[in-house]
Parts: C-alpha cells; sequence; structure tokens
C-alpha cells in the first residue's frame, strides 16, 4: 500500500496543519472508494478509521498529559490548572458538547466532572484520559 492510500498516513497529513471537516470528509469518501473496489466492505473500513481515531485520541491524550505534567510549575500552583471546559474536551476528542455533556450524565459510566456554576462544568485531564481508558466502546 503506498503512503496515498493508507489511511493513517493521509489522516495524519490532514491533521498535520489544520483540522478542516471538509477534507477529512473528502478523505473519508474517497478512501471508502478504494476499500470498495479492492472488495473491502464499507461498515469495516469505516469502523477500522473510527478506532484508529479513537486510538489515536487516546495517544495525543496521554502524550499532552505526560509532557504537561513535566513542564515547570509556578510556586503558587493554580490547582484548576489540570481543569477543562466542556468545550475544550470536546474538542481534545474530536466530538460535540453535547456528547460530553451526554457522558457526564450517563447513568451506568459518568464521566466525573466538576460544576462551579452555570456553564462553568470543568473535567480534569486525568478524568478524561482515565474514562476514554475504561468506558466500554459501543459499535
Amino acid at each position: 500500500m503506498s503512503n496515498e492510500t493508507n489511511p493513517y498516513y493521509v489522516l495524519g497529513k490532514l491533521i498535520e496543519k489544520d483540522v478542516d471537516s471538509k477534507k477529512i470528509k473528502d478523505f473519508v469518501e474517497q478512501y471508502l472508494k478504494i476499500a470498495e473496489k479492492n472488495g473491502e466492505k464499507p461498515d469495516e473500513v469505516l469502523m477500522q478509521i473510527k478506532n484508529f481515531s479513537m486510538e489515536l485520541n487516546e495517544s495525543l491524550m496521554d502524550i499532552c498529559v505526560k509532557i504537561q505534567s513535566n513542564l515547570p510549575r509556578a510556586k503558587h500552583d493554580d490547582p484548576t490548572s489540570d481543569l477543562v471546559t466542556v468545550k475544550e474536551a470536546a474538542k481534545i476528542f474530536n466530538v460535540t458538547s453535547a456528547t460530553i455533556r451526554n457522558w457526564i450524565k450517563d447513568k451506568n459510566y459518568p464521566l466525573p466532572a466538576n460544576n462551579f456554576g452555570k456553564r462553568q462544568t470543568r473535567i480534569s485531564t486525568k478524568a478524561l484520559k482515565d474514562y476514554i481508558k475504561t468506558k466500554p466502546r459501543t459499535i
């Protein structure tokens, strides 16, 4: 498989500079056409791309948390420094804010979060990382 048809290479090139939803949609559609020509089932190909995306998100989160934990801290550590907003959490995992809120409200497996008032929900990066690693995946 050449670099141009390798989904990991192409996806990496797409996010290398800037995330552009149209480019990603075009990539997925183009890759599906190639996969169908090679006799692959579209559902299986889409599942492979989704799984890769989840693994990539987990890896990026792990790396960011490790790097952040090694950064020098100011003498007056801000106790909220490792907290992110719902919107920031959604960007990290390339989902909507509504998805993050649904994860927080999930009765079976809630995402731990702190609410400091109206539209002041914060999630620790450690909680996000742990949640994604242990969250049961639905197909």
